[in-house]
């Protein structure tokens, strides 16, 4: 803001002299990031289980560990507002913790039991179609100790699962029609959330395509 004044010195005319108020601010502190838990998937199940952990600030800054009442754990996939991470060897009934360097966030009373609530999900499947004898990968979480693997109901020969839990690989059985694929465990049945096409042998497929 400026403010002139005039001075009345004989013999001048018109003079003014400006003043010039300045203002001077400082930043604020940084927002804090610290980590959320709205969620989590299952609420029970045994060592080994995979649990989805759902909330906000886990990338910024990224989450720097995962326990299970206070005893570590694995993680495995990280996004924004979810996490993946398996509930370790020695853990006991409690809250689950996620840390950033900007704070800690604390859950409700995750129970471990066996088989506990841990049931199998599929995320997706590829390809999505083909003929009988084509080679699927299923995805998803919890798929260790599989029983039985069917497509539209027509169980599969055989299969085979990744030590991890996260995938299923197997072949499309035959008289197989079109229709979901389920994974059933001692702990539940996960069906995929969409029909796998069971396409005639010479029948050309798409099995994928990029970019999208």
């Amino acid at each position: 803001m400026t403010h002139p004044h005039r001075l009345g010195w004989p013999g001048v005319v018109g003079l003014a002299i400006s003043t010039t108020l300045v203002l001077v601010t400082t930043a604020g502190p940084a927002v804090a990031s610290a980590p959320t838990i709205t969620s989590f998937t299952p609420t029970s199940g045994p060592s080994g289980c995979v649990v989805t952990i759902f909330g906000t600030n886990f990338t910024n800054p990224l989450v720097s560990g995962v326990d299970f009442n206070l005893v570590p754990a694995a993680v495995g996939s990280v996004t924004s507002t979810e996490i993946r991470a398996t509930v370790p060897a020695n853990a006991t009934t409690g809250p689950i913790h996620v840390v950033n360097a900007d704070g800690t966030a604390t859950s409700s009373t995750f129970t471990v039991a066996n088989p506990g609530g841990c049931a199998p999900t599929i995320t997706s499947f590829t390809p999505t179609s083909g003929p009988v004898g084509t080679p699927v990968t299923v995805s998803g979480a919890n798929l260790g100790g599989a029983t039985s693997v069917t497509f539209n109901n027509v169980a599969v020969a055989s299969f085979s699962t990744n030590t991890a839990g996260t995938q299923i690989t197997t072949t499309v059985p035959s008289s197989a029609s079109t229709g979901r694929i389920r994974v059933t465990t001692p702990a539940g049945t996960a069906t995929s959330s969409t029909d796998f096409t069971v396409a005639t042998a010479g029948e050309p497929t798409i099995t994928s395509f990029s970019p999208t």
